[in-house]
């Protein structure tokens, strides 16, 4: 499941072809990519709602959906692992972001990217079409995951740390950060679909993914360089204490950098600690917001749905519901972006006090050079080593440098990613009517 960035495509090119499946079965329950669709359940997962691109794609009737599990569309492609990490998200109250293969009541099969979310009395999941280019990953990951659920006999709490752990080996934190990425990989192939370019606002959120796994990356970098500043420094002492003549001297430098290598390390520790707090602020902010955006244009398509005379359903009171949850998100990301800032900040003051330290192994490093060349003994074993620590020392200082100035760059980026809240004019196809039994 590797992070790649949307692809370009038409309407005409999205849609996506199953390859060959356990199950068997050859067509796909098409709609289209301007297409949203939700359904509501109770907190046990019984179908109380829905709208009809919901009711069209699966083939049911709304009198066999209504009051039915919602696993009555579950694909028996679909690893258990999936469906064990979203029960266990958001019963705990948080939203879940998964790729999901339905199956209609004809036999066919559809798959959504789900954005699932706890509601007053129950679930909400909308559902959009995925395009990405992570998508094909995906599928392939699941068939293999199935695969191995099926032979070996694999129970849901066996598969699903199965799934976390296969997220790890492909470089991913946790799933935190699996469903960002698809979330934003998704809603931005949808949107250059939709209307020709991702957008400043999803291009920035693009850019914050990438600059915040660099960060880390960049951190973890400085954190072996200090392993490495350990190694030399005890190397240092002991040929120091070899050299008769300048013993002093050099216990002196090496005391003196064995100090400072103790205060950075002791630094690297809540240094390490504010880049993954970091990161994982970012994930869940970006998810947020890409919640609350879908959840907006949910509400637009619902409340434009054309109800037949003669039906149940009461449309008021479901885009009520439906517009609580989305005010309910939007605030919830907005928090959370303020949040994203005031981390991005405080891990900034980090940076800070970790150069200061840099610069003083530095000057530790540079008055041991001067002194060793000094003393005619460019060539000894410890100049070669305070040579090393300088270019140890210079390294951190590249890696520090790097992360301070994407700091500045995160927060510029979090600003303009603030506005994806606000969906961009779709032009839908004409819904088509809606026939309901009154929702519960």
């Amino acid at each position: 499941m590797a992070a790649n960035t949307p692809p370009s495509a038409t309407e005409g090119a999205i849609a996506m072809r199953n390859p060959s499946s356990p199950s068997g079965e050859r067509n796909e329950a098409h709609f289209r990519i301007e297409e949203l669709f939700f359904s509501r359940t109770d907190d046990r997962g019984v179908i109380r709602s829905g709208n009809s691109v919901f009711q069209r794609v699966s083939h049911y009737s709304w009198d066999d959906l209504i009051g039915a599990p919602h696993k009555l569309i579950r694909h028996p492609d679909m690893p258990k692992a999936v469906f064990y990490l979203l029960w266990e998200t958001i019963k705990s109250g948080r939203p879940i972001g998964a790729y999901v293969k339905n199956r209609a009541k004809t036999g066919q099969y559809y798959w959504v990217f789900a954005i699932v979310t706890p509601i007053d009395g129950g679930f909400l999941s909308v559902r959009l079409k995925p395009s990405s280019t992570l998508f094909p990953a995906v599928e392939g990951e699941y068939r293999k995951l199935r695969q191995a659920e099926l032979a070996d006999d694999l129970a849901a709490d066996i598969s699903g740390p199965a799934l976390l752990a296969r997220l790890g080996d492909l470089g991913w934190r946790n799933y935190a950060a699996f469903q960002a990425r698809a979330a934003v990989a998704e809603t931005c192939a949808r949107d250059k679909a939709l209307h020709g370019s991702v957008g400043d606002a999803g291009c920035a959120m693009g850019r914050i993914l990438e600059m915040s796994a660099a960060n880390l990356d960049e951190a973890k970098s400085v954190l072996r360089l200090c392993e490495k500043l350990k190694y030399t420094a005890i190397n240092l002492s002991i040929h120091s204490s070899k050299d008769a003549a300048h013993r002093q001297l050099f216990n002196v430098i090496s005391s003196n950098f064995a100090r400072v290598c103790d205060m950075l390390k002791a630094q690297v520790v809540d240094f390490i600690a504010s880049a993954e707090d970091v990161s994982d602020r970012i994930h869940e902010g970006l998810f947020l917001l890409i919640v609350a955006r879908i959840q907006t244009e949910i509400v637009s398509l619902f409340r434009d749905e054309h109800v037949e005379d003669g039906t149940e359903l009461d449309q008021t009171r479901e885009a009520e519901l439906l517009t609580a949850q989305s005010h309910d998100y939007s605030d919830r990301a907005r928090d959370s972006l303020h949040d994203m800032q005031a981390r991005v900040r405080a891990f900034q003051w980090r940076c800070d006090e970790m150069k200061e330290h840099v610069g003083a192994l530095g000057v530790t490093g540079d008055v041991g050079l001067i002194e060793t060349a000094r003393l005619d003994r460019s060539g000894s074993v410890s100049f070669q080593l305070l040579e090393e620590t300088a270019r140890v020392q210079e390294a951190m200082d590249v890696a520090l440098k790097g992360i301070v100035e994407r700091n500045t760059a995160l927060e510029r980026a979090i600003d303009v990613a603030s506005t994806y809240d606000r969906p961009r004019p779709v032009r839908a196809a004409p819904p088509g009517p809606i026939k309901l039994k009154k929702a519960g």
